[in-house]
């Protein structure tokens, strides 16, 4: 049944404040016209950022996903964790757990390239790429196939604050075999990002934005939430059509997420 799309633009307006407000990314003191030696941590990102770029063949490929029963799953989660005491849900804890899902039915996404060979790795191990004060660091959430959602969100919270306090260990950023870099909260509709190496494919998840689309072949215009996601892959690994498909489920568990959330 259609709503128009002033029904449909004053229910969405409760999807749009549950949005997490924005965590300022702390940065050092700058003075202009200083300069900051490529030392340290900043400069092993570049190289290894470089190095993937030079090596990898990245394709990359973009869809938006109605983002409806997500955000209304999410939302019913958190008032029962705000009844209970328990943290609340954030998107990219979410997506996380229907990422890992989708990664197991897609191998060639949670491989890498070792020597001569394809390695397909048994473990889905997610990366969230998270930015600190002084670059960028991809702390690892290990077996999050095998997390329930709650537990994942807890994991994906501590890891943060690891990660702001400087303290992560080398065990919580090895062994990523695919990696979610969220900037939606920062307002950004979509973007590209390098893959990290050795994996063979990267999510970048844009903001959520109460758009007019058509619904059916009537030209039925509904106001829903809609994500962008663009998924960057090693074409030496992964071909298009494969890295469609990956997407394409993403998009159809995304939006039926009571497939696997309950």
């Amino acid at each position: 049944q259609s709503i128009d799309v002033s029904q449909a633009s004053a229910s969405l307006d409760r999807v749009s404040t549950s949005q997490p407000a924005i965590t300022p990314v702390k940065t050092a003191n700058l003075v202009a016209g200083s300069s900051l030696p490529l030392v340290g941590k900043r400069k092993r990102i570049a190289e290894r950022l470089t190095a993937s770029y030079q090596n990898s063949p990245h394709i990359y490929l973009t869809v938006e996903v109605d983002m409806s029963r997500a955000e209304e799953s999410r939302q019913r989660m958190n008032k029962l964790n705000e009844k209970t005491g328990k943290s609340a849900i954030s998107v990219t804890a979410y997506l996380a757990k229907l990422v890992a899902w989708n990664l197991k039915r897609h191998p060639y996404l949670n491989a890498s390239i070792v020597e001569d060979r394809i390695e397909f790795w048994e473990d889905i191990n997610l990366g969230i790429a998270t930015a600190v004060s002084d670059g960028l660091v991809v702390p690892v959430i290990h077996q999050a196939d095998l997390l329930g959602l709650a537990e994942l969100n807890e994991r994906m919270r501590y890891l943060a604050k690891q990660a702001r306090d400087g303290v992560l260990t080398r065990e919580e950023v090895d062994g990523g075999t695919f990696t979610i870099s969220n900037l939606g909260m920062f307002g950004i509709k979509s973007f590209t990002a390098i893959i990290n190496p050795p994996q063979t494919g990267i999510l970048a998840v844009g903001s959520t934005i109460r758009t007019p689309v058509v619904v059916d072949e009537n030209d039925t215009i509904e106001v829903r939430p809609m994500m962008s996601m663009t998924l960057g892959v090693d074409h030496r690994v992964v071909d298009g059509a494969v890295a469609a498909q990956f997407l394409a489920d993403l998009v159809r568990v995304i939006e039926n997420p009571d497939m696997i959330i309950y």
